[in-house]
């Protein structure tokens, strides 16, 4: 009764009253809230007539509030997702309302990025579809999906749909990987764009990156022409083979596979056809190697030719290297050039020297120019005084050297022959009479002769000397005179300086001195600048601008006025830097193998004195020997010293010299002069050998074998196998997550082979092994931990998720526990999340229990049977007696119709148990008319106490609708003392 009259109030204060629009005012007029997040909202009217104001909301509001022009929405954790606050102002005629917008945002769970239909890695050109999965995001109108490749955006992707709640959203992009995204790394983030009132910046989840592998096939970067160099192998010439996997290089020349790893010799020169392959293709390339090497000389050591006659130098002294060299012709360290024909000037040892970028090369080579013999200049007539000595020259040259023979069948006095050098000397005692002697000179080339002549005269008394007064030449003898015979003197000479190195070809300078003037004179004598005798002077100098004798032995000597004489030697150091020094192997080429003993040779062409060499042996800067030599030599000589070595892997690379240093004493330059080889770069081989570790766990899913940290040492570059189990098996491939065991590495150059067993780990990200939807019998322990496993290296741990909490699962489930549940682990390799469904099994319940209904007789009843059950019960009604029963189901209710009395039994029935209920259907006695005048003398009543109630109420105030709950507006009448009773069903009255 009080509804009706609520209602009919309300119906004539519409009536009575117009409608009336107030100003509210939201601030701010819009809110963007994160979930779970507190929010306040203000409400606001300029207008003072009005009955009061409030929110109505789902959560927070407020109810109506009097006398206020501002109220207050407000929620510490907002998580409606279809809220829809509303803030109205009441009116005596009307209620004008106005909705705040919420958006309600929520970031993702989780985002990943994944490949999808496919693992491993990808093969270039091939399309592939990747995928990133993001879990529980609201609102999806406001995501924004963005690609990357790198730090390159490569696509956006947003969304129509409209979705207050969180959802689940997997975008997709297509992608045609090329090789230069090997290697490359892909994310996917999710982005919130909530507008200018949303946060700023937009909140973001990016997933981790998508490390991508791309095969492909190998490509060949080599030149079409190539120079190496003599005992490199093949594989130093600077190719570059690009591929993934690693591709296999094979060498081929003519059709025949070669080691690369071999030295080449010079006659390894041609055409080469490099192939590489790999799983994705292979390749091939050609390459033309000109094999290069330092210059060696094809050369006799001595030529003869005779004068004027044309030569075959250039064929008989030739020249093997690569690239090739022309020879340069030095005669005593000067540059020559050799005429077609030669000419005795042209005689005399050379040294050949030639070099290329690989080297340098010298020869010893002594040419011998043949001429017939010729007579030097000299005396035809000798004139002599009687009886005394005299000699006579016989000065010739020939080459071969010729033969000398004198001949005078009328000579008197004694006569013997003398052979120095050239000159012929004939010494006569005591000439008498004049006489003519032939001089015959013959070789293999000719023969001539020459007469000299001897007069005897009587010259003037002349003091006798021991020496000649002509000017001394070379080869010039002196002799006593038959008569006198020789006598030791002793007499006081000094020498300036007392002894002298010099080097060959350079001029020198001595004085000779005496502090006595008891003397006749004082001389030099010597092969090579010796003086005539010079009279009264204390001093001589020995003097000679290219001094090239190697045996000379200047000697001053002083003739006192009694015939006596006194004579000094000058030690004399004539030296020679080599011509070349250079350092070899003996009897090997090529590498050397460690622990092998190799004896290397310097040679030094060409140096004087030996007895003042030392030979020092250096390793890089590291001085390894000093040689010295015993033997005296004053001439140049060739000299060859060893030093045996037993070369390691670290002596690899290493360079060895020698240095020939001329230690010539105090008087000698400073520093000693010195020539160093080039070095000699020398390549060791050696067994590989394995550092790796015995146990490696950091293997990622995916990644080959030939990305563990194991360093293959060996010289060749050592060919690496893995074995698993006895089987070879590809380093390059990708190791799937049962690759895990023991691994046999064998790896072999060709000095040997070594091997080392490693164990390994295979680690990847986890993957659930997971049922979508899980049935367990209410209070019955569950099997989850069986049926809901999770596949991962390392092994992580599930954490349970519902409504994004955490929860545990207790092991016996009630029907409180099912629902969706989140199931979410992760280790060091990445994340998983699962979505699993529990659906708790129970016997079916009724909500209500046996009911006993009393209808009045000729009227239809319904009655309802309400149960729950899971799986949902299927209900039934029993009444062998009902008629006219009409049925209908609505929800878990079952609802049937009867239009008589009896006892009606509702069964519920699932698979767990069958529950019945009774309701017992009564008819009441009575006529009918008699019902609707009691009805109808009701209705009249409560119209009569509704019009007085209303008049009343006119007088006394007037009435507003405030709201009770969500969903009811209650008409309630406003006190006007400010003072508020409820009635028994919760409505305010007036006191």
């Amino acid at each position: 009764m009080i509804s009706l009259q609520r209602m009919l109030g309300l119906l004539m204060l519409m009536l009575l009253h117009g409608v009336n629009t107030f100003p509210l005012e939201l601030n701010p007029p819009r809110v963007v809230v994160r979930y779970g997040d507190s929010v306040s909202v203000n409400c606001s009217t300029s207008s003072t007539d009005h009955e009061g104001m409030g929110w109505e909301a789902t959560f927070g509001g407020t109810g109506l509030k009097q006398h206020v022009n501002v109220v207050t929405w407000t929620v510490d954790n907002l998580t409606d997702w279809t809220i829809e606050p509303k803030c109205y102002i009441t009116s005596l005629s009307d209620q004008p309302s106005k909705v705040l917008p919420v958006i309600l945002y929520k970031t993702p769970d989780s985002v990943s990025i994944s490949v999808l239909s496919h693992s491993g890695p990808m093969v270039e050109g091939t399309e592939y579809q990747l995928q990133c999965d993001i879990q529980n995001i609201a609102p999806l109108q406001n995501l924004v999906v963005k690609w990357y490749k790198g730090n390159e955006l490569l696509d956006n992707v947003t969304y129509s749909d409209v979705s207050k709640t969180p959802v689940d959203v997997s975008p997709t992009l297509m992608i045609i990987p090329s090789r230069d995204d090997d290697g490359a790394q892909y994310r996917c983030r999710a982005e919130l764009d909530l507008g200018p009132e949303g946060p700023q910046p937009h909140p973001t989840v990016t997933s981790e990156p998508l490390n991508i592998t791309v095969h492909y096939k190998p490509v060949i970067e080599c030149p079409s022409q190539y120079s190496a160099v003599e005992n490199s192998p093949l594989d130093r010439i600077p190719c570059t083979f690009n591929g993934n996997p690693p591709p296999n290089v094979v060498w081929y020349q003519e059709g025949r596979q070669v080691n690369a790893s071999a030295p080449l010799a010079r006659t390894d020169f041609g055409q080469y056809v490099i192939t590489i392959t790999n799983d994705i293709g292979s390749t091939s390339s050609t390459v033309h190697i000109t094999v290069e090497y330092a210059p060696k000389f094809n050369c006799i050591d001595q030529y003869e030719v005779k004068e004027n006659e044309n030569h075959n130098l250039s064929v008989t002294c030739t020249v093997d290297g690569n690239p090739s060299s022309k020879i340069t012709w030095l005669k005593a360290q000067q540059e020559v050039d050799i005429p077609q024909s030669l000419t005795r000037e042209n005689r005399g040892e050379y040294t050949l020297v030639t070099n290329n970028t690989h080297g340098k090369a010298t020869h010893k080579l002594v040419i011998n120019v043949l001429y017939a013999p010729e007579f030097l200049l000299g005396n035809d007539t000798v004139v002599v005084r009687a009886d005394s000595d005299v000699s006579l020259d016989c000065s010739a040259e020939g080459n071969p050297p010729p033969e000398l023979r004198w001949t005078n069948n009328t000579a008197e006095g004694n006569a013997n022959e003398t052979t120095v050098g050239h000159l012929r000397t004939l010494y006569i005692s005591r000439v008498t009479a004049n006489a003519t002697y032939n001089c015959t000179v013959t070789n293999r080339l000719g023969s001539i002769t020459k007469q000299i002549h001897v007069l005897v005269d009587v010259p003037p008394q002349q003091h006798p000397t021991m020496f000649s007064t002509a000017p001394s030449t070379p080869g010039t003898m002196t002799t006593l005179p038959a008569t006198v015979k020789p006598k030791v003197v002793t007499f006081p000479l000094e020498l300036n300086p007392p002894r002298v190195v010099v080097r060959y070809g350079d001029s020198v300078s001595v004085n000779c001195s005496t502090s006595s003037t008891d003397h006749e004179g004082m001389g030099w004598e010597a092969t090579f600048g010796g003086t005539s005798f010079e009279q009264d002077v204390n001093v001589v100098t020995w003097t000679v601008d290219n001094l090239t004798d190697w045996t000379i032995e200047p000697k001053c000597y002083i003739t006192l006025n009694d015939g006596k004489q006194s004579s000094k030697v000058l030690p004399v150091i004539l030296y020679k830097t080599p011509d070349s020094v250079s350092i070899s192997v003996l009897s090997h080429s090529g590498p050397m193998v460690e622990g092998t003993e190799y004896q290397l040779q310097c040679d030094i062409q060409n140096i004087a004195p030996q007895q003042n060499l030392v030979v020092k042996w250096y390793k890089g800067n590291e001085l390894l020997d000093n040689v010295t030599y015993s033997n005296v030599s004053k001439t140049p000589v060739d000299v060859s010293a060893t030093l045996m070595i037993s070369p390691s892997r670290d002596d690899d690379e290493a360079q060895y010299s020698c240095r020939a240093e001329l230690g010539l004493g105090p008087e000698g330059p400073q520093p000693h002069p010195t020539v160093t080889s080039e070095p000699l770069n020398i390549t060791v081989h050696y067994k590989p050998v394995i550092e790796c570790p015995s146990q490696y766990s950091a293997v990622k899913e995916n990644s080959p074998l030939d990305r563990i940290p194991c360093t293959f040492n060996g010289n060749p570059p050592p060919n690496v196998v893995w074995y698993q189990e006895g089987r070879q098996v590809n380093a390059s491939a990708p190791l799937g997550r049962t690759d895990f065991g023991q691994y046999v590495i064998t790896i072999t150059n060709d000095i040997g082979s070594t091997s080392y067993t490693v164990h390994i780990t295979v680690e990847y990200a986890p993957k659930f092994n997971c049922i979508d939807q899980y049935e367990v019998k209410e209070n019955e322990n569950h099997n989850l931990s069986v049926t809901c496993t999770v596949d991962g290296n390392p092994s992580s741990k599930i954490i349970w998720l519902k409504a994004q909490q955490e929860v545990d699962i207790p092991q016996s489930l009630t029907r409180e526990n099912r629902g969706e549940y989140t199931l979410v682990t992760n280790n060091t390799h990445g994340k998983a999340t699962h979505k699993l469904v529990i659906n708790v099994l129970y016997a079916p319940e009724f909500l209500l229990g046996n009911d006993t209904v009393e209808v009045s007789a000729g009227s239809d009843v319904s009655l309802n049977c309400s149960a729950e059950g899971n799986p949902p019960p299927e209900m039934k009604w029993n009444d062998t007696a009902a008629r006219s029963v009409k049925l209908s189901t609505e929800g878990r209710q079952r609802t049937v119709r009867i239009t008589t009395a009896g006892i009606y039994i509702c069964t519920a029935t699932n698979i767990f148990g069958t529950v019945t209920r009774r309701t017992t259907v009564t008819i009441k006695g009575g006529s009918t008319i008699i019902f609707w005048v009691i009805a109808l003398v009701f209705l009249v009543i409560a119209l009569v106490v509704l019009k007085v109630f209303c008049m009343w109420k006119k007088r006394q105030g007037y009435y507003n609708f405030i709201p009770v709950n969500q969903s009811n507006v209650p008409l309630m009448p406003l006190s006007t003392t400010g003072v508020d009773n409820h009635d028994p069903e919760g409505y305010p009255t007036k006191v």
